[in-house]
């Protein structure tokens, strides 16, 4: 009689595919096992029961091999994300008045990546690094910044602009007068400090993005203490709080 065994049962990796993006989950790992007996059964680390692995993300993949002898064999593999591409960006400013020509310049601070596509928001667009763009409309613009590396890989970033026809209100700096009076926002109410040593007479208005007047206070008597400036009748969106005395008036710009 003749009693013959099987050849050795053994398993390696042929060929691993990494994510083709940061995070991505089309990453596979091809294994391959031969000798033993047939069928082979497999216990994947991460639940999997099948010979190869697809759709998979970056990690240590480890893979127990059973033969129909119960002989076994294991095998692992990593995979690796490739470097992640990041967007990012800054403006000059943020609110731009057409009577000035509404130029906004912007600086491209994104990583890892070698085009980009911008979105302006009114229908342009451009492709270069750095760039600059010329509002034509008053309105309140998000610019987009899409930002590819050489897998095709993307992420975005991006920015409200605001575009008025022309600053509502000529803000005068005066630095003892500013020193007295604050805008402050708590809890999504706004209100106005006073830290007058004399009772004072000011003027209160606020005005919307497109230079509405939708507050006006005259002839308010204040002193050393607190105002509540009250837009619940108004939409939520960027205004204007100006406070005027005699002589002397500053303008602020919150986001209600």
């Amino acid at each position: 009689v003749t009693i013959s065994e099987p050849t050795v049962l053994a398993s390696s990796i042929i060929q691993i595919q990494d994510p083709s993006c940061f995070g991505g989950s089309d990453g596979s790992i091809d294994l391959m096992v031969t000798g033993g007996t047939q069928p082979y059964t497999y216990a994947w680390s991460n639940g999997a029961t099948t010979e190869d692995l697809s759709n998979v993300g970056d990690g240590n993949y480890d893979v127990a091999i059973t033969d129909a002898n119960n002989c076994m064999q294991s095998a692992n593999s990593t995979l690796i994300d490739p470097i992640q591409v990041s967007a990012g960006f800054t403006v000059d400013m943020d609110t731009t008045y057409l009577t000035s020509g509404a130029t906004v310049q912007f600086y491209n601070s994104s990583a890892n990546a070698i085009s980009y596509t911008w979105d302006f928001g009114d229908g342009d667009s451009a492709f270069a690094n750095d760039v600059w763009h010329a509002y034509l409309s008053v309105g309140t613009y998000t610019v987009v910044l899409s930002a590819f590396d050489s897998n095709g890989c993307s992420a975005t970033a991006n920015q409200i602009i605001v575009v008025m026809d022309s600053p509502p209100i000529a803000i005068e700096e005066v630095k003892s007068f500013e020193d007295l009076i604050h805008i402050v926002q708590s809890d999504g109410i706004i209100y106005i400090d006073f830290g007058f040593k004399e009772v004072t007479s000011i003027k209160i208005s606020v005005f919307n993005i497109i230079g509405q007047e939708v507050i006006n206070r005259n002839e308010v008597k204040v002193r050393d203490e607190r105002i509540r400036v009250n837009l619940t009748n108004e939409k939520t969106g960027i205004y204007f709080i100006k406070v005027a005395s005699k002589n002397n008036s500053l303008t602020e710009k919150v986001i209600y």
